[in-house]
């Protein structure tokens, strides 16, 4: 594997052909899905072909089924049963592009903003610098509320 600083950036050239490749490959698909069916719905239909459906799924899927728990229950047999899930290294040292990660990953679980910068084959994970907290306004007192009309008035006695 080269070092990750020699490997090639796509460029948006690149880019922009694998989309339309990929944009040409699924409207292809989906093309040959339709005109399956087209097909299909065009046939005339027979008893006979239906009843071999069902025989045959009545047969092939309980059969898939039993061989499944029968596969699952050697396991069990071999290994016993699952006491933890199976450890994995959790490195991240390369992207799925080749380039290598640099970062610092307990001060970034505390982060409240993530900045990822990328340059010469390296990505950069870094915290991004908080601002200074203002100082709170001082507490006032809520507004009075202006008095609410009413049908009758008022008269000191």
């Amino acid at each position: 594997m080269p070092p990750p600083d020699s490997t090639p950036q796509r460029d948006g050239l690149a880019s922009r052909w694998h989309v339309l490749l990929h944009t040409l490959a699924l409207i292809a698909g989906w093309g040959i899905f339709a005109w399956s069916w087209w097909l299909v719905s065009d046939q005339p239909r027979t008893t006979d072909d239906l009843r071999n459906l069902i025989v045959g799924a009545a047969i092939i899927m309980p059969t898939l089924t039993v061989a499944w728990i029968l596969h699952n229950v050697g396991i069990h047999r071999r290994k016993g049963p699952r006491r933890a899930v199976a450890p994995v290294p959790l490195r991240y040292d390369i992207d799925f592009n080749g380039r290598r990660i640099v970062a610092d990953w307990p001060t970034l679980q505390r982060a409240r903003t993530v900045v990822i910068e990328r340059s010469d084959g390296i990505k950069r994970f870094a915290c991004e610098p908080e601002a200074e907290p203002a100082a709170p306004a001082p507490r006032q007192a809520p507004p009075r509320r202006a008095a609410e009309h009413t049908d009758f008035e008022m008269t000191e006695s």
